[in-house]
């Protein structure tokens, strides 16, 4: 696994419903995550020959480039597969010494997908950090994350465009992942890295089907579990909003780009609206130069805290699309304005929006005014909420981390996966 803040909730929550269920669980991860394993006590193999200084250096230029694809693409590319041959040199050495029934695999994480199910003979469930799927079914979605489905002959020609456009910029990644696998023996496969991932016997999505366009004719081993929070959710009673000021949280999560432009326009946004704000910068960040000259009085500003450990009840969520926020909020029926930043934040927002659970601000658009004329519509609109709620209420049948260690104690058992 990856050790990114946006990547460890969903795989701890999983991991200690594993522990919890009487299995012997390890992690192979970068050393800086060993304090939340020891908390969990589960046991770490660290990174030897992967390079994480350089994997963050790659996944801080994604971010900081995403306006320019092309740039962008080459980083991210050389992420995802010029990590792979240092992934195999570590992880076979650690199953010379410890050898597990299923390999559960970061979505981003390929040794174990390209290369190890096969040569290991040891079974490779795929868990996503992201709540919806990035496997496509039989629609013929616009590619990306978004996976938005065209309607009208003036979209689905734009979309072409735009499947053309992606099979240009990853025109190389079959035969690199060919040589990849000839490379350790196994035979070439000219396969995209979506193809793989839909070999592999389980794809574990941290989120419902609900959210993600129903889409048809998936292949057979993705299951959706539900929230996979970590740490796991307070409990917090409903509350009446008659006669109280509206409350709103902003957060801006652990994934985030450098310049803090939502920060700001939320600060002096909600600062103009009659409503109860806390503003819980990104994960890391420094705030010390963020709060203008005059701080609004009903704006709080304070360093990150898991939303999922708060106590209070809140109207609206203000979120750049962290998954683990979004989902966070609808489990609590509350609806969001989701202002995206990343790619795979924008497969987040559209989805939200789509759902009909929130509304869907572009980043390059986020000024105070713009925000806060989004927040006033999720509050003034009660047919939000009522989706946000009636979404809380299928999130609540999914089962989580439990449905997901199941399904891999199955898998571990050589079982057919069962939903």
């Amino acid at each position: 696994m990856w050790p990114f803040e946006s990547h460890l909730p969903a795989h701890l929550a999983v991991a200690a419903a594993l522990r919890d269920a009487g299995h012997e669980v390890a992690f192979y991860t970068a050393s800086r995550a060993r304090e939340a394993l020891d908390a969990e006590g589960l046991r770490l193999f660290p990174f030897q020959a992967v390079n994480q200084d350089e994997a963050d250096r790659r996944v801080s230029a994604v971010l900081t480039l995403r306006r320019r694809p092309w740039r962008m693409w080459k980083h991210w590319r050389e992420f995802l597969l010029g990590t792979v041959s240092a992934q195999l040199s570590d992880l076979n050495a650690v199953l010379r010494r410890w050898t597990p029934d299923t390999m559960v695999c970061d979505i981003s994480m390929l040794a174990p997908i390209l290369v190890l199910h096969e040569a290991r003979g040891i079974p490779v469930a795929v868990l996503s950090h992201l709540g919806y799927n990035l496997l496509r079914g039989s629609e013929q979605a616009v590619p990306g994350p978004a996976g938005l489905k065209p309607r009208g002959w003036i979209a689905r020609s734009l979309a072409g465009l735009a499947r053309k456009a992606a099979d240009l910029m990853t025109a190389d990644i079959p035969g690199r992942v060919s040589r990849l696998r000839t490379q350790n023996g196994l035979p070439p496969g000219r396969l995209r890295i979506a193809e793989m991932i839909a070999r592999m016997p389980l794809v574990l999505i941290p989120g419902p089907a609900e959210l993600d366009y129903f889409y048809k004719n998936l292949p057979e081993s993705v299951r959706y579990v539900g929230p996979c929070l970590w740490p796991p959710a307070a409990d917090v009673p409903p509350r009446s909003t008659a006669g109280r000021t509206p409350s709103v949280l902003v957060d801006e999560g652990t994934l985030y780009p450098p310049e803090p432009r939502f920060l700001r326009a939320a600060v002096r946004g909600l600062g103009r609206l009659p409503v109860a704000a806390r503003v819980l910068a990104g994960k890391g960040r420094d705030i010390s130069g963020l709060a203008p000259d005059r701080m609004p009085r009903n704006v709080i500003l304070q360093p990150w805290q898991p939303p999922v450990l708060l106590t209070d009840s809140w109207d609206v969520l203000v979120t750049n699309g962290n998954t683990d926020s979004v989902m966070f909020a609808l489990s609590r029926g509350i609806p969001l304005v989701v202002v995206p930043s990343t790619i795979d934040q924008q497969g987040t927002a559209r989805r939200v929006e789509h759902s009909g659970a929130g509304v869907r601000l572009g980043e390059a658009l986020c000024t105070p005014a713009r925000l806060t004329k989004a927040v006033e519509r999720v509050l003034n609109n009660p047919a939000f909420r009522a989706q946000a709620r009636r979404l809380a209420g299928v999130l609540a049948t999914y089962g989580g981390p439990g449905k997901a260690a199941g399904l891999l104690s199955d898998l571990a058992g050589g079982r057919a996966a069962v939903a």
